[in-house]
């Protein structure tokens, strides 16, 4: 899986001419199951990025052009996953920061 993430090629026909492309879609196929889990309420948003928040990150900022070019069912699920983990981070940062700074006020 992560040898998706040292990749250079920045289209999806470049990427499927060097490796057939079947990692990415395998990848995306994996996390639209987990974006099922996710729907039904059988795994928690917070679980699912400590699990696999580093990789569905690094995965996706790497590969997003070559991911939107593929089959657009299953990466927009992973899409999906890795929009909910962003925000999550995002909003935990605030939160530490607003504590932060509420520590040094007080």
């Amino acid at each position: 899986m992560w040898q998706v993430t040292t990749r250079e090629e920045k289209d999806y026909n470049e990427y499927v001419k060097k490796y057939g492309g079947t990692e990415l879609l395998q990848i995306s196929v994996f996390f639209e199951g987990i974006r099922i889990l996710l729907h039904r309420k059988l795994i928690d948003i917070n679980m699912v990025r400590d699990l696999f928040g580093e990789p569905i990150k690094l995965i996706w900022e790497k590969n997003e052009p070559i991911l939107k070019e593929m089959h657009a069912d299953a990466c927009l699920w992973f899409e999906y996953v890795y929009k909910e983990i962003k925000k999550r981070e995002q909003r935990k940062q605030s939160f530490l920061l607003s504590a932060l700074i509420g520590w040094f006020i007080t």
